[in-house]
């Protein structure tokens, strides 16, 4: 269990990594709490395709009893939050940290935040049973949340600020145009 764990927090960092480096190249602000966002959507998406990939095994299983696929889809969306969404935008969230002010410190909180994860995951696949899964959850969303905390820190304007090339040109108003008599 533990490959499938590395293996799978590996390959759900390919989209936030190709993002990262999107937003290196055009030179633009990079803040953790971005990549913290980012991450989650990547987890959420490999969430749901993983979700899909054991419906249609339950179906199978079943010989097609749509009951069984319907409780692996809800058991499965209750817990998706609590599992690779939340794995996913910790270690995205640290990697761009370490990205937006880079150090030995912030590369063995990327490094110690991958392990955690991988370790999170581990458990996750090892045991079985509501308490297990619980409590898991407790620590994966409550991490998630310090984390996002954490980050607010790194932001360079306050909530609802301007950002510093606004107005975009693409959002500039159009010249006036007079309308003549018989011009619709």
């Amino acid at each position: 269990m533990l490959f499938v764990a590395l293996i799978e927090e590996s390959a759900k960092l390919i989209v936030p990594v190709v993002l990262l480096f999107t937003v290196v190249a055009q030179r633009r602000r990079r803040v953790p709490s971005d990549g913290l966002i980012i991450g989650i959507a990547a987890g959420m998406g490999f969430a749901a395709l993983e979700t899909m990939g054991y419906a249609f095994s339950a179906l199978l299983s079943s010989q097609g009893n749509i009951g069984a696929v319907e409780e692996t889809l809800f058991i499965r969306g209750l817990t998706a939050p609590a599992g690779h969404t939340a794995w996913t935008g910790l270690t995205a969230g640290a990697l761009w940290a370490l990205l937006a002010s880079p150090s030995v410190a912030r590369l063995f909180g990327f490094i110690g935040t991958f392990l955690g994860v991988v370790v999170l995951h581990t458990l996750w696949d090892t045991f079985s049973g509501s308490l297990v899964f619980v409590v898991l959850a407790i620590i994966s969303i409550g991490w998630l949340f310090w984390e996002l905390r954490r980050y607010r820190t790194f932001v360079e304007h306050p909530v609802g600020q301007l950002q510093p090339n606004w107005p975009s040109p693409y959002f500039l108003p159009l010249p006036a145009r007079t309308i003549r008599p018989g011009e619709a």
